[in-house]
């Protein structure tokens, strides 16, 4: 069947999907009935009426998500969607503009962190005196850091290890889990030459996968709320829409706290998203659950342990997940 490339006229089927239309959006894939040709004009206003559609939904979501905690929970559970931005959506966009804003921010204070120190300042006086050969064997002294310490061993290669490894009786070596641990470090030590290389390497690195632990450990809260209503039949499905939404909250102020850092006279504001995600997870808990408020209190203090205990051990595997991909 040919196509008029300038002109799309479906009658009273869905071009999308071919099902026979009752109104103006398709039942069975949602499509709007496309009813207008391509012509400047028309293209521009129907451009104009998405992006004013789009623009109020912003506007819809984004107010009652500051200002209304809880409420586009109950909105969403209640099934009143459509007027609103999807939350998975709105925590993808809101997410990479956190984390863009964040490496942003990151990269300006590492640069700013950069100043000499009276000790460079005397090695630089130092290596002016030196030959060549002088210098050279200067710098691989000061690259020498303890960089794998186990007790009272020091490692700084691999032959170090396996020659203690040979030396100790085959009931005290190390196990393979240690030993691939072990040798991991002292060949990132090798590679990046001293300790404060590897720390900065692993700092970088660990940033890079941040993202990455954000959202895998958006289940499992979730998961630990299930158990703290576990006597209730609240479905996990209502406890991830509401860690999404407040998720979102986070990003949003967040993001906006770190922009205020840039200010001149701005102070110390790092502790104020913190306080304020506290006091909006209680809001919205309050708003969303509906129970008593010495009950919301104590559920609150359970989780927010909870939330520690499993953020304290999604750090420590990005840590190790950061090591071993360095």
């Amino acid at each position: 069947m040919s196509v008029d490339i300038n002109k799309a006229h479906q009658g009273s089927y869905c071009l999308n999907c071919g099902s026979k239309l009752r109104g103006k959006f398709c039942h069975y894939c949602g499509q709007q009935k496309i009813e207008h040709d391509h012509g400047v004009l028309s293209t521009l206003a129907h451009f104009v009426g998405d992006f004013v559609h789009f623009d109020s939904l912003i506007f819809r979501t984004l107010i009652p998500l500051l200002f209304r905690p809880g409420f586009l929970v109950n909105e969403y559970l209640a099934g009143r969607r459509a007027r609103y931005l999807n939350p998975i959506r709105m925590y993808v966009f809101l997410s990479i503009v956190f984390f863009s804003i964040f490496f942003l921010t990151s990269s300006r204070e590492e640069a700013v962190s950069i100043q000499f120190r009276p000790d460079m300042l005397s090695s630089l006086d130092t290596l002016q005196k030196m030959d060549k050969e002088e210098a050279r064997r200067f710098l691989e002294s000061k690259q020498q850091d303890d960089f794998v310490v186990t007790g009272d061993v020091t490692y700084r290669s691999k032959a170090d290890y396996w020659a203690r490894q040979d030396s100790l009786a085959v009931a005290e070596r190390d196990g393979r889990v240690m030993q691939f641990f072990l040798l991991k470090l002292i060949d990132i030590g090798e590679r990046l030459g001293n300790e404060s290389s590897f720390f900065g390497a692993l700092e970088t690195n660990f940033k890079k996968h941040m993202p990455k632990l954000a959202f895998l450990l958006l289940p499992l809260i979730a998961l630990w709320m299930k158990l703290l209503f576990i006597r209730g039949k609240v479905a996990y499905l209502s406890h991830l829409l509401f860690t999404i939404q407040w998720y979102n909250f986070s990003f949003v102020a967040g993001s906006v706290f770190m922009l205020l850092s840039f200010l001149p006279g701005m102070g110390d504001i790092s502790q104020w998203p913190l306080l304020i995600v506290l006091l909006y997870v209680f809001i919205s808990w309050k708003v969303v659950y509906r129970q008593s408020l010495r009950k919301t209190i104590l559920k609150n203090l359970f989780f927010w342990w909870g939330f520690i205990v499993i953020l304290g051990v999604g750090v420590l595997l990005t840590t190790l997940y950061s090591i071993f991909t360095m």
